[in-house]
């Protein structure tokens, strides 16, 4: 019986033993007696953003039946050339609160890109008359212009930037 009593005796020194291991481990792992910290700064330089626009209202002359603009849109000025990706689109807005003459937008090759559509009142009567302009790009680095026409159909108005004005809108892309 001594035998037994002097082996549980052990165990149970056995026991508080490697609890007392597990225990100093624990508190030498856990808390650290010095603490370090770094601190750490960056820089960085941001983009130039390039994109202007120029509009041209198209001569007074016996043969053209149709007013229009020509609208350059480019991505440099002097010799500095955009630094990031640009969407951008143009919007016409009627001065004086007027309804717009019905117009369409023609990329630099003469092709369609967006028509008019009108905004009727209860009457039926047109009360505005917009066109959705296409989101367009510009690359970072690459130097370009891009023209485009305005086309305002069925006005008598030969000075038509005296009844419009042009907004561009412009907005860094993001990247690839």
């Amino acid at each position: 019986m001594n035998d037994k009593k002097t082996s549980n005796k052990l165990i149970i020194l056995a026991i508080v033993i490697v609890m007392i291991v597990i225990a100093v481990l624990l508190f030498t792992i856990g808390y650290s007696r010095f603490t370090s910290s770094k601190n750490a700064g960056a820089s960085g330089e941001i983009a130039t953003m390039i994109c202007e626009m120029s509009v041209q209202s198209s001569e007074k002359s016996d043969t053209i039946i149709n007013p229009y603009c020509t609208i350059t849109v480019s991505d440099y000025n002097n010799s500095k050339t955009t630094e990031t990706d640009i969407g951008f689109t143009i919007e016409v807005t009627p001065r004086d609160n007027i309804v717009l003459p019905e117009f369409e937008w023609q990329d630099s090759s003469g092709r369609v890109i967006a028509r008019s559509t009108d905004t009727l009142d209860q009457g039926g009567n047109v009360i505005a008359r917009t066109a959705e302009f296409p989101k367009q790009t510009f690359k970072n680095g690459v130097r370009q212009d891009k023209v485009y026409k305005i086309v305002f159909k069925n006005t008598g108005e030969e000075e038509i930037t005296r009844l419009v004005k042009f907004d561009l809108h412009a907005v860094q892309e993001p990247a690839e």
